[in-house]
């Protein structure tokens, strides 16, 4: 039976203390997804394992992730780590990392603020790697809504300071 029929075999004052209810009624919380792309001066080889969380350490300041698996920082599908947030841990998980295809994904959830998805792809381009990152934010309480529009802002501006990082992070060490 469905909810309306359900509802009309009930007294008056129940069908309208139901039909006043927002019990049902879904909650949107904000969702943002932006996307930014870049270049790497360098062959697939050498960028792909920069995307990693334990190499993105040599480019990326202020990026210490603690490992929870491997105990051993490796960078590979299935990695779980934790990135301090404030007095907030977000907990990580590295669910692809595919050289041969040039696939990076990763989920985080900074608990009872926000979960993000992160997805790479990376493919040769003259003479070097071409970059795509994909940011998708969705917000996971009300006080979180403005945070995660304000951090796709930021996403949607952040190619420029990545490759401009990573181009520092080449030039310092020589191409092989």
């Amino acid at each position: 039976m469905c909810y309306a029929g359900l509802v009309s075999m009930l007294p008056a004052q129940v069908t309208l203390s139901i039909m006043n209810t927002n019990a049902f009624a879904p909650t949107t919380r904000a969702h943002t997804s932006e996307t930014f792309q870049f270049h790497v001066p360098a062959p697939m080889a050498v960028a792909f394992p920069l995307f990693g969380a334990h190499c993105e350490r040599q480019w990326a300041p202020d990026w210490e992730p603690e490992f929870i698996w491997p105990s051993q920082p490796t960078d590979r599908s299935g990695m779980v780590f934790t990135v301090a947030h404030g007095a907030r841990q977000a907990i990580w998980v590295n669910t692809d990392f595919d050289p041969v295809a040039g696939h990076v994904r990763y989920i985080s959830v900074l608990p009872e603020v926000m979960t993000t998805v992160i997805t790479l792809q990376l493919r040769e381009h003259e003479a070097g790697t071409h970059v795509e990152v994909r940011y998708e934010r969705t917000s996971l309480n009300a006080a979180a809504d403005e945070r995660v529009r304000e951090l796709a802002r930021e996403d949607a501006q952040a190619g420029p300071e990545w490759a401009s990082q990573i181009a520092k992070h080449l030039a310092d060490r020589p191409v092989r």
